[in-house]
């Protein structure tokens, strides 16, 4: 691996990508199922992320493939 880690927002193309990691863990094995096509909740899902303006859906990337994502929130505090 001689390339860099780089970060992105994700698009819904990214989502079987997104999926498969989420699948290919311990626990998320468990709740989440790769199966194509995607059911449609996980597209609903990711429309409700991708609109919401205080979420941010990442995508990392290693030699032009996703190794990692996270979801980020924002959340309004009183004094900042």
């Amino acid at each position: 691996m001689d390339g860099s880690l780089t970060y992105r927002l994700a698009t819904e193309n990214d989502l079987i990508d997104i999926i498969n990691l989420l699948a290919d863990d311990t626990l998320g094995s468990q709740r989440e199922t790769l199966e194509l096509p995607l059911p449609e909740s996980y597209r609903r899902a990711f429309a409700a992320i991708a609109s919401d303006l205080n979420q941010e859906l990442t995508v990392a990337e290693l030699n032009g493939d996703i190794v990692g994502t996270f979801q980020l929130s924002f959340i309004q505090y009183l004094t900042h």
